[in-house]
């Protein structure tokens, strides 16, 4: 029985670039202009809101985008310009989960990719801002009318107590 040697088969290697992200894939261009500064609402004096980049969104986006980042901006009036830039990253993301979802009910196909989904990045930094209702709920504890006068009592009787034991 003749066995043929092994041959060994190479692929032809081709110049790549170096990787420069995450997927090299994706072409973008460089960001070439800023949009208007903000004031944010408040009384008094106008603070400024740090120039963001010009993102190319169409007109009916552009309302929802504005209109999302005034509320906050009404709701929570003492961010900070880093707060702000937060937001911003917030509303990038909501106009994209709003593409996603008008893809989705256009073409009857749900698109299921939690980690990156536009609405999954959103909740993270408006929760980073805690801008979300579940953080606002978590505020400072009430406490019971009765509890301060249970803490003194119990604070007695832990004093009675180190006396009786020195």
């Amino acid at each position: 029985m003749e066995t043929s040697p092994t041959k060994v088969l190479q692929t032809p290697t081709k110049k790549t670039q170096p990787r420069t992200g995450a997927n090299p894939s994706i072409d973008t261009s460089p960001i070439t202009q800023l949009e208007e500064p903000r004031f944010s609402p408040t009384k008094g004096r106008p603070k400024r809101q740090a120039p963001m980049p010009l993102m190319p969104m169409e007109e009916t986006e552009k309302i929802f985008f504005n209109g999302f980042i005034e509320e906050y901006l009404t709701e929570y009036p003492d961010m900070t310009p880093t707060d702000y830039r937060i937001l911003f990253l917030a509303g990038i993301e909501y106009i994209k989960y709003l593409r996603v979802a008008a893809s989705e009910l256009e073409n009857h196909q749900v698109i299921s990719m939690a980690r990156q989904h536009p609405a999954v990045n959103m909740r993270a930094l408006l929760d980073q801002l805690n801008a979300t209702r579940k953080l606002r709920s978590k505020g400072k504890p009430t406490e019971p009318e009765d509890a301060a006068e249970l803490r003194e009592v119990l604070l007695q009787l832990s004093r009675n107590s180190t006396k009786k034991a020195s």
